[in-house]
């Protein structure tokens, strides 16, 4: 055996992945509450960052879909939700987290827990615009809240699917069809729901990397491509093309679940034709 054989550079062990390289990006660091910022000075923010750790009556996950073990923090539960993509510091940053304006001052270093009422204010506050969209339709609302951290959870997925939907938040409708979905496949996951299927705990309909953004808000955002096509620049005729105002109008059709469906139907009759 050579000497250049004998020294050869043993191979080096694979990097680690992505998800240990990447940092959480957020306004409000909400994922270490040591860190130097100033938001974490106001204990209504401390608070708020706390809760969304806490465990509580909740009940210990199953299995281990979304790659995390141990006790299931509500940030954590929320993971499983197709409504949060991977955290990246280049795209636009997430709404911030839930703040309890109304609370008393709190001692300095206490993390105080928000009071049920304030946050059950907020959540029928937030969501005031989904209940009513409920009520329009005919439909049962799938918020099924029985404690002030349900009431954290069902927020902070609006707020999730919210930060997460670019252009369609000018069709709040849209954005209110969307939340109806995705607080049906949180309650599922809440509620340990078995797959009668595999046995299973339930995943949600919708999964994996970029699942929100490729199978729910990418139909969505073909549509009105096309219609700002349409328009030739402004310059065709309404009556040849649809604004955000008309796309919207089709949620306030119960037609709608029938033909866009869950997953979001991308057959060309499904949601390219107003109801």
């Amino acid at each position: 055996m050579s000497l250049r054989q004998r020294h050869q550079a043993r191979p080096q062990p694979p990097p680690p992945p992505d998800e240990e390289l990447e940092e959480p990006y957020n306004i409000i660091p909400i994922h270490n509450l040591l860190a130097d910022h100033p938001s974490l000075r106001y204990p209504e923010v401390r608070a708020a960052a706390a809760a969304l750790r806490a465990v509580g009556e909740l009940r210990r996950r199953r299995s281990s879909v979304d790659g995390f073990h141990g006790p299931p923090r509500l940030a954590r539960i929320l993971l499983r939700v197709p409504a949060r993509q991977r955290p990246q510091p280049a795209r636009a940053p997430r709404p911030p987290p839930l703040k309890r304006a109304d609370a008393p001052p709190a001692a300095a270093g206490q993390h105080r827990r928000p009071r049920p009422r304030c946050v059950r204010r907020l959540r029928k506050k937030l969501l005031h615009n989904y209940t009513s969209w409920c009520a329009y339709l005919g439909r049962k609302s799938n918020m099924l809240v029985s404690d002030p951290r349900g009431d954290l959870l069902y927020s902070a997925l609006y707020l999730l699917v919210w930060g997460e939907a670019g252009n369609l938040r000018f069709a709040p409708e849209c954005i209110c069809y969307i939340y109806h979905h995705l607080a049906f496949e949180l309650h599922r996951i809440l509620a340990d729901y078995i797959d009668s299927n595999t046995g299973h705990p339930a995943n949600p309909a919708v999964s994996g990397e970029g699942a929100f953004l490729e199978r729910i808000i990418v139909p969505f955002y073909k549509i009105l491509k096309a219609e700002v096509g349409a328009s030739r620049d402004g310059t065709a005729p309404h009556s040849a093309w649809r604004n955000y105002d008309d796309i919207n109008e089709y949620f306030w059709n119960r037609h709608c679940f029938e033909r866009i469906g869950w997953p979001i139907n991308e057959s060309p009759t499904s949601s390219a034709t107003a109801p």
